[in-house]
């Protein structure tokens, strides 16, 4: 098992601090560098509760730690950081994984000496498990106040089992991270606001060998949500979007869901009839789900108004075309016909 590194670095110009999966600050001044993923900017933005005094916490695909030693910061009380042990406990397609070496499947994750170093140097009490979120069980690891998944599905071969077991061990919250659409590149969402859509594969990435990325899937808000649904979340929040520094400097787009696990019903409460906070809440996802079709049929009809606007001149221009020569030169269109399309080019977007 791996442990930190040695000597610990003491220097924030130390090389052993570059190339981190996260940028993570490890003690006063030293804050490793050049990391794939910045995630300082957006812990405010996840779903955290502000304070996790007396709760428990785990930490799902944890990396180099930052959001399990995030949690410790905000109190939690006991916080266990999971991640594969071995690098071929991935999901690496058999063709890619044919062309590896024997010993890479027995290989430690990279990540697994970085975490320690920063447990050693933030003196942290995180507990450490190598796991498979496949053996994810309340038999293997127990049940969590607080569930973060990170950007791990996009890794899966089979991401509804994985939120199926994520589920099994969350008692209170969860937060479940995906890779999601960029809408400069990728106007899903602005085109379909409603519509649960997934992106299989990076082929572009990948190139001539498809797999060797290890990324999957990229998910709609809806998707994400409706996912956490048939995972067996009693109450699924409002999706939230937002982007964060990855490779090179550069932006990924992503997406969060929230779901709770709804606690039994007390004998004093008639089964199925909801709180009022319950009743509150399915109103105002009612009412989400009313503006994002709204929205949709707003867009289908600009869409068809665009449509129909450029037949409209493509109609006028050849009347213009044909009659011109046979109104004394003054090539004007016939009255009603002019009125009708002023009247319609004229109507704002």
């Amino acid at each position: 098992m791996a442990g930190p590194m040695t000597p610990l670095p003491c220097r924030e110009d130390d090389p052993r601090l570059l190339g981190w999966y996260h940028t993570i600050e490890l003690a006063p001044g030293i804050t490793t560098r050049n990391a794939v993923y910045d995630l300082r900017p957006v812990v405010d933005r996840v779903g955290l509760p502000e304070s996790m005094v007396g709760m428990t916490a785990l930490d799902l695909g944890t990396a180099d730690g930052f959001w399990a030693f995030e949690m410790e910061r905000r109190g939690a009380d006991r916080i266990v950081a999971v991640d594969i042990g071995r690098v071929g406990q991935s999901d690496v397609l058999p063709r890619y994984r044919a062309s590896l070496p024997d010993s890479w499947g027995d290989a430690e994750p990279y990540c697994a000496e970085r975490f320690w170093t920063a447990h050693a140097m933030r003196r942290s009490r995180v507990e450490y498990r190598t796991m498979s979120v496949y053996d994810l069980s309340p038999e293997t690891i127990g049940t969590f106040d607080v569930v973060y998944c990170g950007s791990l599905l996009v890794h899966l071969f089979n991401p509804l089992q994985a939120l199926i077991n994520i589920r099994s061990v969350t008692r209170g919250l969860a937060i479940v991270e995906a890779c999601g659409f960029d809408p400069e590149h990728d106007p899903v969402e602005e085109a379909f606001p409603d519509r649960p859509y997934a992106w299989f594969g990076s082929l572009d990435a990948d190139g001539d060998e498809p797999g060797r990325n290890c990324m999957y899937w990229r998910f709609s808000r809806r998707a994400l949500r409706d996912l956490m649904i048939y995972a067996g979340f009693e109450s699924v929040g409002r999706p939230g979007r937002y982007r964060i520094t990855g490779p090179g400097g550069g932006d990924c787009p992503v997406v969060t869901v929230t779901g709770r696990v709804t606690p039994s019903a007390s004998p004093d409460e008639e089964p199925g009839i909801p709180s009022g906070l319950e009743r509150s809440y399915e109103h105002l996802r009612a009412t989400s789900h009313a503006v994002d079709r709204l929205s949709y049929e707003l867009w289908e009809t600009r869409q068809e108004r665009d449509a129909l606007r450029a037949r409209l001149e493509e109609a006028e221009a050849r009347l213009r075309r044909r009659e011109g020569p046979h109104r004394g030169g003054s090539g004007r269109r016939s009255r009603p016909w002019s009125r009708l399309s002023r009247r319609f080019l004229s109507t704002g977007n």
